[in-house]
């Protein structure tokens, strides 16, 4: 059975933020870019600025929306824009700290590599919820879409989606940090499979930032 080779392209999309090109090998970003952390910067730059501190966010709740029902029990591994299972994946971690100033953050989902690669192709969008998820209705989202990626049947790397604007968010209003929603665009046979934690594999969200001392 060949493994799933699933390589991450994220971007962020944002009504007044710039879009970075996603990318997953050099020859995808115009000139004077690279490719680094899945995104086109410019070459000789970094994804991060050099002092920013890394924090993994607190995974709090996860839950699975599975062909409009809630899953019994958290299943160890999430398939994502299947043509039959019509699979949503509910997160919520901690909101980031008021003290820090955001520089980038992402989302990683941590492919199955025993499952078959995606039949396709597929977009993933990370919405966030407009209410709180207690697990048994339809989770709840504005419509708004505060982060896309893509996946490729290519390389066992994990999902890597920007979700910067997403954290800036859940920091500017904790009272209102719901969770978000992932799901994925395509009707692929299969689809892609992610580990959700319950036997590895946990799902991140990795803030990258700035002490509050450190701009002044």
């Amino acid at each position: 059975m060949p493994v799933a080779r699933l390589v991450a392209l994220a971007a962020l999309t944002s009504a007044c933020v710039s879009n970075p090109t996603p990318c997953a090998a050099a020859d995808v970003c115009a000139d004077g870019l690279e490719c680094l952390a899945n995104r086109c910067v410019r070459a000789g730059g970094q994804p991060v600025p050099d002092n920013a501190q890394r924090q993994l966010l607190q995974l709090e709740q996860i839950g699975v929306w599975s062909n409009n029902h809630p899953s019994a029990s958290l299943p160890p591994v999430v398939t994502l824009g299947d043509a039959i299972a019509e699979n949503q994946l509910i997160l919520r971690f901690a909101a980031p700290s008021t003290e820090l100033h955001i520089q980038s953050a992402f989302l990683l989902l941590h492919p199955d590599l025993q499952a078959p690669p995606a039949g396709q192709p597929l977009q993933f969008t990370v919405r966030l919820l407009s209410a709180p998820w207690a697990g048994k209705g339809a989770p709840q989202h504005a419509g708004r879409i505060g982060a896309v990626g893509t996946a490729q049947p290519h390389a066992p790397f994990s999902l890597r989606i920007d979700v910067t604007e997403v954290a800036r968010q859940m920091q500017r209003w904790p009272k209102r940090n719901y969770g978000v929603l992932i799901t994925a665009e395509g009707n692929a046979t299969p689809g892609a499979s992610y580990q959700t934690g319950s036997m590895g594999g946990t799902p991140q969200f990795e803030v990258y930032a700035l002490a509050a001392e450190a701009t002044r």
